[in-house]
């Protein structure tokens, strides 16, 4: 059964335009780390002699980063957020033991969880 990823609204921005007041429930993030057989390697090396996408690595990529994105959300909602802001992913790559060779890359989704104050929350001031 595949999991439900929570709804938020996420943005690249430094907040939300027309949004109510909000508590900043701080920095969130979610990684995603994968590699690739070293057949998938090889063949993906002799691609690349004559240029071109890499359809292997990209849906790899793609997978991480949609892993990535999930886990950021199951976490903001964790924290009852209702948006993601300043909302960026990073990647890096790694190599393991003495080979110059990049056996592994991870994907970082990071950003600001924010919770949008209730009407009541406001009108109490309870933020």
């Amino acid at each position: 059964m595949a999991k439900t990823v929570p709804e938020l609204t996420i943005t690249t921005a430094n907040g939300l335009p027309g949004q109510r007041p909000y508590v900043n429930l701080g920095l969130v993030m979610g990684t995603s780390v994968r590699s690739r057989s070293q057949m998938g390697n090889f063949f993906s090396k002799l691609k690349s002699i004559g240029g071109g996408k890499i359809g292997g690595y990209e849906n790899l990529v793609r997978a991480a980063r949609d892993d990535a994105l999930a886990d950021i959300k199951e976490r903001a909602a964790s924290l009852q957020a209702t948006a993601i802001i300043a909302f960026r992913f990073d990647t890096s790559s790694m190599a393991s033991g003495a080979s110059d060779v990049e056996d592994y890359f991870e994907v970082t989704a990071y950003g600001t969880a924010i919770r949008a104050l209730s009407a009541l929350e406001i009108q109490d001031g309870q933020f």
